[in-house]
C-alpha cells in the first residue's frame, strides 16, 4: 500500500482528524462526499501521520470493500476475526477501512452495524461513501460524521501540477461541472476511452435518429467498466436535460418527461437493482433522444 505525502485541500478534515485522535477520538467514523475528490487519501495520510516511524503500517491497516471487490457478509466476518486475533494483546490502534459502503448488501450492513456497536479492542472503524442516502440511518447515527466537499477548479489544477497530468487537449473550463470537483472523473475524462465514450456519445445525443452500429461502438468502449464509464453518460446526459428543463420550463410535457426521465435514472442507480447494462444504457439513450427531440 503507498501511502501519499501530499493531498489537495481537505486541510481541515485532517486537522479534526488529528484533534481527536489526541484528544476523545470516536471509534467509527463516516467520511462522505463525492466519489475521486479525496477521502481516501486524506484518511491514509491521517494514519500515516499516527504511524509514521512504522515500518509494517499495512500490518495497521484491515480495508475490504474495494472497487474491484465489493464485500460480502463473510467478507465482514472473517474481518472481524482477523483483527481479534491481530490486535488483542496490541495496544496500537488498528484501523478498519469499508470503502464504497453504498454497495454493501442488507446483511453486510448488518454485520457492520454490529461490529459498530461492539468493536474489537483498540480499533477505529472508517466507513467510507460517496452517497450518503444510501447508509442505514441506524450505522449514521453511531458514527462520527465528517463531510468532504468537491475540488474548486484552483485545486483540481495544483493536482494536475503535481503529479504532471498534461490538460493541454482538455478544457478544464468547459467541463468543469462533467468533473464536478472528482479528480477520479477528470481522470477518467482524459483517458482514451473516456475520451472515446463522450465524442461518441454527442455524436449520439445530437442526433435526430438512434443508429443502432453507433450504439454497439459506445456499448464496446463502455463495457470495459461499465460503472466507470457509464457515468460520463448520465453526467452529460444531466447536464443537457438541465438547461432543456429551463430552457422549456414553461411547456408542462417537456418538463414532465424530463422529470419521469430523471426518476427512471434514479431507479436504474439504486443500490441492488439489477438490470442489464446494455438494456440499460440503450434505454438511456433512446428515452433521452425522445425527450431531446422536442426542442428540434
Amino acid at each position: 500500500m503507498t501511502i501519499p505525502q501530499n493531498i489537495i485541500a481537505h486541510q481541515d478534515q485532517l486537522r479534526i482528524l488529528k484533534d481527536s485522535y489526541n484528544g476523545r477520538f470516536p471509534h467509527s467514523w463516516v467520511l462522505h462526499g463525492k466519489k475521486g475528490v479525496g477521502k481516501y487519501t486524506t484518511l491514509l495520510n491521517f494514519i500515516n501521520t499516527i504511524y509514521k516511524k512504522t515500518k509494517n503500517l499495512n500490518q495497521k491497516i484491515f480495508e475490504i470493500n474495494s472497487d474491484e471487490k465489493p464485500a460480502l457478509l463473510e467478507d465482514v466476518r472473517d474481518l472481524i476475526t482477523q483483527i481479534n486475533l491481530t490486535n488483542s494483546n496490541s495496544n496500537e490502534t488498528a484501523f478498519i477501512i469499508i470503502d464504497n459502503a453504498e454497495l454493501l448488501n442488507f446483511n453486510s450492513y448488518n454485520a457492520l452495524l454490529k461490529i459498530i456497536e461492539e468493536p474489537p479492542r483498540n480499533t477505529a472503524i472508517f466507513i467510507i461513501s460517496h452517497n450518503l442516502k444510501k447508509i442505514p440511518k441506524t450505522i449514521i447515527s453511531r458514527c462520527a460524521i465528517l463531510l468532504f466537499k468537491s475540488l474548486n477548479k484552483d485545486e483540481i489544477l495544483k493536482y494536475c501540477n503535481l503529479f504532471d497530468i498534461d490538460l493541454k487537449e482538455f478544457d478544464l473550463e468547459k467541463n468543469f461541472n462533467l468533473i464536478d470537483g472528482s479528480i477520479s472523473k477528470l481522470l477518467t475524462l482524459i483517458d482514451d476511452d473516456g475520451r472515446f465514450v463522450k465524442e461518441k456519445l454527442l455524436e449520439i445525443i445530437q442526433g435526430k435518429s438512434f443508429k443502432i452500429n453507433e450504439f454497439e461502438r459506445l456499448y464496446d468502449h463502455v463495457s470495459k467498466d461499465y460503472s466507470k464509464y457509464s457515468q460520463i453518460i448520465y453526467d452529460c446526459i444531466f447536464e443537457t436535460l438541465k438547461k432543456e428543463f429551463l430552457m422549456y420550463s414553461n411547456n408542462r410535457k417537456v418538463t414532465r418527461d424530463i422529470l419521469k426521465f430523471f426518476s427512471s435514472i434514479e431507479i436504474f442507480t439504486k443500490q441492488n437493482i439489477n438490470v442489464d447494462n446494455k438494456k440499460e444504457l440503450h434505454y438511456l439513450l433512446s428515452e433521452y433522444i425522445k425527450i431531446n427531440s422536442y426542442g428540434q
